[in-house]
């Protein structure tokens, strides 16, 4: 949320300039309501507390900002506040429009010496300004799509031409040139989308394509309290390279996520694909998770399986080839917090929660280094060992020797992103640079 902070002093008619006397706890210069997006009809509060140090009382008036787009309200809109003493005051706003600019509004608190004679007084304003509001959504709204047109996936990566193959010279030891096309390698490819436990299915709403979440709990693991942490996860999440939610309903536990992906990345590792196809693939992998890091969310399921392959991106321009999917394990890492849940999929986990250590966010620098070497080998990690030979293998500190098939460059990268010591692991911002230096290496 973009905010900025009112004046503190102000002088109203005749009345003697007065600085504004209250110290706000915590200190904050702007509201959030907790988050950068709203939803739809749905409450958001923020509580602010004034501490009077001062050996005057005063009275408060709130003053809130209106607008159609939304409600806001106090619940206490005249107030005293003593001398030496604290105040509470909780501001709730509700939107009702799902538009996604100018939502912009204020608080401002209006102060005066609580004495006999004279009116001294000075003012405080607080701004908001939301990003955008997810609409609720109600199943009747949404159509769904009970066939899919299997054509419509024949070109899920275009050349420039508008052809569906990928014409690339490959950087290979006999110097061929190989050409891949998308379409046959996912052909007879059947594609399921999950979020955690749940089954997506295909649909439209307000003439989009989406992917319609609907919690039941007889056919999953998750209660309705789990599914509202996924919903909860999605909110704020807004990237290119991340599948966006569109459309929500706690009460109904209904998730709507853009439908512009099909099939995940793992399908096609076995298969022979050019290496900038891979480079980039893991660029975007690598620059969804620099924004999370951003955002102090933590994934906690990085693989290529919950990458989702763009329909009709291209390899040559700058947008996404693939998005980053599946937020249901996901958590909110406040500064300084350390997690001890044991979660994840256990060949990319990091060692310190395969040994079940306390982590934070460098957890999902290891697991993007073992999407890396996946995704460059066309295997998984520890191919042939089970759990608890995979436990055993890192405990012991060993580490994987990637085959000949991943480049000397790549492995660079790998050896960086996977140090046991989640401190000595490179920020995202440093693998991408790497990663886009070696693709520069790769001819056209």
């Amino acid at each position: 949320m973009s905010l900025s902070k009112g004046s503190r002093t102000s002088s109203v008619g005749s009345c003697a300039q007065l600085k504004f006397p209250f110290e706000i706890e915590p200190p904050i210069q702007k509201l959030t309501f907790g988050r950068e997006y709203a939803v739809q009809g749905v409450s958001m509060k923020q509580k602010i507390t004034f501490h009077n140090k001062t050996t005057d009382a005063y009275k408060m008036t709130v003053e809130l900002s209106t607008s159609s787009k939304y409600t806001m309200e106090a619940d206490e809109e005249k107030l005293t506040i003593g001398k030496r003493s604290k105040k509470s005051v909780t501001i709730s706003i509700c939107f009702n429009t799902i538009a996604t600019v100018g939502l912009t509004g204020s608080v401002t608190f209006q102060v005066k010496k609580k004495v006999l004679i004279g009116s001294e007084s000075s003012s405080l304003a607080l701004r908001f300004q939301m990003l955008g509001v997810i609409p609720i959504v109600n199943m009747k709204e949404i159509n769904l799509i009970k066939k899919i047109n299997k054509s419509s996936a024949n070109s899920i990566i275009k050349e420039k031409t508008g052809s569906s193959h990928i014409a690339i010279r490959e950087n290979t030891c006999t110097t061929e040139t190989n050409s891949v096309d998308l379409s046959t390698l996912t052909m007879g490819l059947n594609d399921s989308v999950s979020v955690g436990d749940v089954i997506g299915k295909h649909g439209k709403y307000k003439e989009d394509n989406v992917f319609i979440f609907k919690l039941d709990t007889k056919e999953s693991r998750l209660t309705k309290e789990d599914f509202k942490v996924i919903l909860n996860n999605y909110i704020d999440i807004h990237h290119q390279n991340i599948i966006q939610m569109v459309g929500m309903n706690y009460d109904s536990s209904l998730l709507l996520l853009e439908n512009d992906t099909m099939f995940n990345l793992e399908q096609i590792l076995e298969k022979p694909l050019p290496s900038l196809f891979l480079t980039r693939c893991c660029v975007n992998l690598a620059t969804a998770l620099q924004y999370l890091a951003s955002e102090n969310i933590l994934h906690r399921n990085v693989k290529p399986f919950n990458l989702r392959l763009v329909q009709h991106s291209t390899i040559f321009l700058g947008g996404p080839l693939v998005k980053l999917h599946d937020f249901s394990l996901a958590r909110y890492v406040h500064e300084g917090e350390e997690l001890n849940d044991y979660v994840g999929t256990m060949e990319y986990m990091s060692p310190e929660i395969i040994q079940h250590k306390s982590y934070g966010l460098k957890s999902d620098t290891f697991s993007l280094g073992m999407s890396i070497l996946h995704i460059f080998s066309g295997k998984k990690p520890y191919r042939g060992m089970n759990k608890q030979q995979i436990e055993k293998f890192v405990k012991n500190h060993q580490r994987i020797n990637p085959s000949e098939k991943v480049p000397i460059a790549i492995i660079s990268i790998i050896n960086k992103c996977c140090v046991e010591d989640p401190t000595k692991r490179p920020d995202y911002k440093i693998v991408i640079n790497l990663l886009n230096d070696y693709a520069r290496t790769l001819p056209l």
